[in-house]
């Protein structure tokens, strides 16, 4: 077996040429996509803010480490990301931030509370509280319509499936 049919095996979580990106890792970068707008300035604006491409540079960094299975280097760079989005004092961005951090872990199948997202919830926008109630499995009726719509299309779907209808049906 080569060096790198091993290291798969002992790192289910490693990149495997060929593997094609799941559901919810487009979904995840879907988010950082979604920060990184929220974050961009237009281009006929002045430069962004330097914690703008600090933030915006280590929650990328962050992203793909995790990803990659490194998880000391993730949690150092969005450390990082999230220390330099703490300096706008915009607890909404934060959030945002933990919310992106939460959807790579289910990425990844580390499932597990939120527990940064938790903290800041009530500076969340009722999307990302609905986002974060998906992706912990909790999400309500009335969140699809605020889920994005390959996620909400999910949610339809599997309850569609599992859950009879308000009429009595399947």
């Amino acid at each position: 077996m080569s060096a790198r049919g091993r290291s798969e095996a002992l790192n289910p979580r490693a990149p495997r040429a060929g593997r094609p990106a799941t559901r919810l890792a487009r979904i995840v970068r879907g988010i950082a996509g979604s920060l990184v707008v929220l974050l961009a300035a237009c281009a006929s604006a002045p430069p962004a803010p330097e914690w703008q491409s600090n933030a915006k540079a280590a929650l990328d960094r962050a992203v793909a480490a995790h990803l990659g299975g490194d998880t000391r280097v993730a949690n150092a760079e969005f450390d990082l990301a999230r220390r330099e989005l703490a300096r706008t004092g915009r607890g909404d961005l934060v959030a945002l931030a933990e919310l992106t951090r939460c959807a790579v872990r289910v990425a990844s199948l580390d499932v597990g509370p939120c527990e940064g997202f938790e903290r800041l919830r009530l500076d969340a926008t009722p999307a990302e509280r609905a986002y974060a109630d998906y992706l912990l499995n909790r999400a309500q009726p009335g969140d699809v319509a605020l889920l994005p719509e390959q996620t909400g299309g999910v949610l339809k779907h599997c309850r569609a499936v599992v859950l009879p209808n308000e009429e009595g049906g399947r």
